[in-house]
């Protein structure tokens, strides 16, 4: 299959390729690349190991992303579950240029086998959550909360015969729980809109069981192939996270066949309030390995209860160690980011209203192929690293009148693709087939994905100063 030329003249245009990066990592190849950062193939030297090595080239003269790098990069790597991807070195060069050298992994993303092969296997999605509780329940138990949960931040590659080993990424929102490093904005909320938890919407202390929700979406969406909750925008995506239930499976497609265990499970996991949540990853894992059991037929039938956030077993469902117990404490939170509402869980209109007239909306994504990279966002006085494929921040800052309407000029772009036929989204919605035209508004720029079964996903970024994009993926063989 032919080659993107743009792509191959970009590559061999690289000043880093076949350079040593902090006289120890060998640049091979570019593996991906995003709106201010980019993923190596590299080669770690003396030692010959294979390493993907993300860098972020930018200028900060006040020094303080450099802390915030290294603080977040240092809390990476403590984590040691066989379940995280490993990090075996970061730091910066004398040129500005920071990098991670990480665990190179070659698979696929949670995300991209949800698009292409949801609704999942229950027993196939049981599989895949207990080994993402293990990893979280290392990260919570050292204080770490990772706060940006989400399909493209849990990657599937092959494990002697187990094809779904999970590999948890992208701990560049990690909240050390109970410290204030001095860097955290106070008025911010990091987080998916697709995955965030009532509390992060409401800019409410997080804790261990913010995960615990956005894991609880996750098995929602593999499971229904559909997210709970669908909106015309950001803000109401939010906004019924924070205060409507999620429906039943059945309400969502009458033909799911979710176990009625395993449904519980995954509504006591988006309960609204906290508190009514697993108490931990560990008491998840417990109920998630019942339901595995009863789904393999190893136990009969039987039916899980809760009692707060404990999750109630029957005797003889899960082995003597296993067994009911009290579970531990939560986490202590987060410092106090804004007074709770009235009634927790829920998002009163006043406090929406509030939240929403002195904040503004900010998307940003990274294509990164289920690798990490950090990208720093400066907004006024707003300051955040983040990784990842994907985050939303509410940036406190002072509310300014709407502008005034203008018209808006739209440039009309062709993306055509080999194969043809290949779907073209942005973010999560599906916008057609190539060939495919799109109306860009002039001085946009969109990053689209195209895919294809039986081909790698390609990530192209359209400005409208072309008005035909000839776009060749690659086979997954390759």
């Amino acid at each position: 299959m032919p080659s993107d030329p743009s792509q191959n003249a970009t590559e061999a245009a690289d000043p880093l390729i076949g350079q040593v990066v902090a006289g120890r990592f060998k640049v091979k190849r570019l593996l991906d690349r995003g709106g201010m950062g980019k993923v190596y193939l590299a080669e770690q030297v003396p030692l010959g190991r294979t390493v993907a090595l993300k860098t972020l080239n930018m200028a900060d003269p006040s020094g303080e992303y450099k802390q915030r790098f290294f603080l977040e990069a240092s809390h990476a790597s403590k984590l040691t579950h066989s379940n995280t991807v490993r990090i075996f070195d970061y730091g910066a060069t004398g040129e500005g240029l920071y990098f991670i050298a990480m665990e190179y992994l070659e698979g696929r993303s949670l995300d991209r086998v949800i698009k292409t092969a949801a609704p999942l296997d229950p027993l196939r999605v049981v599989h895949i959550a207990q080994q993402v509780c293990g990893a979280l329940d290392e990260a919570h138990g050292a204080g770490l909360v990772h706060r940006d949960l989400k399909p493209g931040n849990i990657f599937l590659i092959r494990n002697g015969d187990d094809e779904d080993f999970a590999k948890l990424l992208d701990f560049g929102l990690v909240k050390d729980l109970g410290k204030d490093s001095g860097l955290s904005r106070t008025d911010m909320v990091l987080g998916s809109p697709h995955y965030i938890s009532p509390e992060q919407v409401e800019a409410r202390p997080v804790d261990a069981r913010t995960d615990i929700y956005a894991l609880g979406v996750i098995l929602y969406h593999a499971l229904a192939g559909q997210l709970p909750f669908s909106a015309r925008n950001v803000l109401a995506m939010m906004m019924q996270h924070a205060s409507k239930p999620p429906p039943t499976f059945a309400e969502k497609d009458a033909n799911l066949k979710v176990p009625a265990n395993l449904e519980a499970l995954v509504r006591k996991c988006m309960s609204k309030a906290p508190d009514q949540r697993p108490a931990s990853m560990r008491e998840l894992r417990r109920g998630l390995l019942a339901c595995e059991r009863e789904l393999r037929g190893a136990v009969p039938s039987f039916t899980l209860s809760f009692d707060g956030g404990a999750v109630v077993v029957p005797d003889g469902v899960l082995p003597e160690d296993l067994r009911g117990h009290k579970p531990p404490p939560a986490p202590p939170p987060s410092e106090a980011i804004s007074e709770p509402s009235p009634r927790t869980g829920e998002l009163s209109s006043a406090t929406l209203s509030h939240t929403l007239s002195q904040s503004l909306v900010i998307p940003v994504r990274v294509a990164t192929s289920g690798a990490a990279l950090f990208v720093m966002l400066a907004l006024g006085l707003g300051f955040a690293v983040l990784s990842g494929a994907a985050a939303w921040y509410l940036v406190q800052t002072p509310a300014a009148p709407p502008p005034a309407e203008a018209a808006v000029s739209l440039r009309a772009v062709t993306v055509v693709s080999d194969p043809v036929g290949a779907e073209v989204t942005r973010g999560y919605d599906l916008l057609g087939k190539t060939p495919l035209t799109l109306a860009l508004p002039e001085g946009e720029v969109w990053e689209l994905d195209l895919s294809a079964p039986g081909f790698v996903t390609k990530t192209v970024w359209v400005d409208g100063s072309r008005a035909r994009l000839t776009l060749a993926l690659e086979p997954t063989g390759l």
